[in-house]
């Protein structure tokens, strides 16, 4: 795998949802998901831009990789979103389903930020 340049980290597109925790079998507490990207000034994306890199470039920072044997929806959808800007609003919106659908209760509520932008070039 190539190094990845942090400099060359572009931000192209960004949708928050809200992942609200909830016990196992409540029905009442659902994700709040947003219908359209976050509109993004020059400065937003330059502020996550420098986020992506601060976090990237952490020594807390740690590699992640797919696991071919999980049953989760995750590794089907980043590679569509890759391939297909188009989807990227409505397979964003099934990571947050997926993410609020395996939390039990323990889990903190939180915001899901997903970045869609380029790295080296390449969609990312």
């Amino acid at each position: 795998m190539k190094k990845i340049e942090l400099h060359t980290i572009k931000i192209e597109k960004i949708i928050v949802h809200d992942v609200p925790r909830h016990l196992i079998g409540d029905k009442t507490t659902v994700v709040n998901c947003s219908e359209q990207e976050s509109k993004l000034t020059d400065g937003l994306k330059a502020f996550f831009r420098d986020k992506v890199i601060l976090a990237l470039s952490s020594e807390k920072a740690f590699k992640i990789c797919y696991d071919p044997d999980s049953e989760s929806p995750i590794g089907f959808i980043v590679p569509d979103i890759l391939a297909n800007k188009k989807s990227f609003v409505e397979r964003s919106k099934e990571i947050a389903e997926h993410l609020f659908k395996i939390q039990g209760g323990v889990n903190a509520a939180g915001i899901l930020v997903i970045i869609f932008g380029t790295v080296n070039g390449h969609n990312t």
